[in-house]
């Protein structure tokens, strides 16, 4: 009896599982739920984001970012009704409407996830290389055929359609942003550096290429948690009260060119990603240690939506308000400070892997770190997802020779931390910038955690 039982419920299983059994096509879509299936089809499409980010101009600051909200939440809320512990966000935003979803309907999720991936990619990279079309083509197809032979011409119709529609949506609320909306096209526009130019100690084109400041309006773009008053971090002492103590700390630590080889420098393994063609930008960092984790832990789909939606609205408000912050204080790079106070031939330690360059310094104020910020914001969201004491080496570039600097670390705000501090040691970011930015990004991300994401 007890192997009739088994075999039995044996089949029940299968039959349930399956996305292509008459069965279970006929039955409403509910018995299948999100989390039934695994993380692979988010998996595929954060690498497709993380390969375009490296060729993508005009977006390191912020701009990809809104990449991860819009194409997260469009992910989010096409498959939100098969996650029954979870809430949409349908008119919860002013503009934000989601089409009527049809309950009598059968879907396959990943097919689902897939359309909006496809359909929104190529126009949030709307300067995309050729390759990162293809490699968009490619992926969605793929994908398709996975499940295209396990499932009915109706499912699989049924789930490209929906996805599609969830994702016109989101893409229409998308353009209503006036300041994001495009954004990358011109990161310099709608800011004059010297009408705001005030009193010593002011941001001013920076040593050594003396370019104009980079994203100047991205803090005026959309946020989806944060009230206007929360996009201003904690005032800095005045000025001049620790500059001079902090300036001199980071004269003390940072490398003296051409003493060290940048190639092979432990602290600057990571500090390229400021560069367009080398890697993926700062901002995607924690995208590419949270897909390593679902990696490791084999979650299932409904984690990794969340943890996509929540990823990209937390990292989204985290730079816009962290740019908010930055032109609203205005305070000049430590570089400009140490070569007028200092030392007059000191340079930073950051260099171009390009051009080869050195001495660099980001083209925008230094309070607080952008770094620190968005990896604080990022890490919070993983730490929520996997764990405070979940172990990781970040592999993100383990195949590249000059990057491949692997970092065990005892939790993911560890791993944010040793990623923060290194703007110290680069000479890029004082220690005030860096410890503002960090509380400032992990305030943010629990203001994003707090909405109404799950059902009381």
């Amino acid at each position: 009896m007890k192997n009739l039982n088994l075999t039995f419920f044996t089949i029940l299983m299968i039959l349930t599982l399956s996305c292509n059994e008459d069965a279970v096509v006929n039955q409403n879509f509910q018995s299948i739920e999100v989390a039934e299936y695994d993380y692979k089809v988010i998996y595929d499409w954060n690498q497709v984001i993380l390969n375009i980010d490296i060729d993508a101009e005009g977006f390191r600051y912020g701009p990809s970012n809104r990449v991860l909200a819009y194409t997260g939440l469009a992910a989010y809320e096409g498959v939100v009704q098969g996650m029954p512990a979870f809430n949409s966000f349908d008119r919860y935003w002013k503009g934000f409407e989601i089409p009527e979803f049809d309950a009598q309907k059968e879907y396959c999720w990943p097919i689902v996830v897939n359309a909006t991936y496809e359909y929104l990619l190529p126009k949030f990279f709307g300067n995309a290389q050729p390759d990162d079309l293809v490699l968009i083509v490619s992926t969605a197809k793929n994908i398709n055929d996975k499940y295209r032979s396990i499932i009915s011409d109706e499912v699989f119709k049924n789930s490209i359609n929906w996805g599609k529609s969830v994702a016109e949506s989101v893409w229409n609320y998308a353009q209503t942003d006036a300041i994001g909306h495009e954004q990358y096209l011109n990161p310099y526009k709608n800011y004059d550096w010297q009408q705001s130019f005030i009193k010593e100690g002011d941001w001013q084109p920076t040593y050594p290429n003396f370019e104009l400041p980079i994203g100047g309006e991205w803090g005026s773009a959309r946020t989806f948690g944060l009230k206007e008053n929360d996009k201003i971090c904690h005032h800095p002492l005045q000025y001049g009260t620790d500059s001079f103590g902090q300036c001199v700390e980071v004269v003390a630590q940072t490398p003296v060119y051409p003493n060290f080889d940048p190639n092979l420098d432990y602290n600057l393994l990571y500090s390229n990603d400021e560069f367009v063609g080398f890697t993926f930008g700062f901002g995607l960092r924690f995208l590419s240690i949270g897909n390593q984790a679902l990696k490791i832990k084999n979650s299932n789909l409904s984690d990794a939506v969340y943890m996509n939606a929540l990823l990209g609205l937390v990292t989204n408000d985290a730079s816009v308000a962290c740019w908010h912050s930055k032109y609203h204080f205005n305070i000049e790079n430590p570089v400009t400070y140490i070569r007028s106070k200092i030392d007059a031939d000191w340079i930073p330690a950051m260099f171009n892997p390009i051009t080869k360059q050195k001495g660099i310094t980001p083209s925008y104020p230094s309070y607080p770190s952008g770094h620190s910020t968005l990896h604080a914001a990022g890490s919070e969201v993983l730490s929520l997802i996997f764990g405070n004491t979940f172990m990781i080496s970040d592999l993100s570039h383990a195949e590249n020779p000059l990057l491949s600097d692997i970092r065990p670390m005892m939790s993911i705000r560890e791993l944010a931390l040793s990623y923060a501090w290194e703007r110290n040691q680069l000479g890029i970011d004082l220690r005030r910038d860096i410890e503002e930015g960090f509380r400032f990004g992990t305030d943010i991300s629990r203001k994003i955690i707090k909405l109404p994401w799950k059902k009381q």
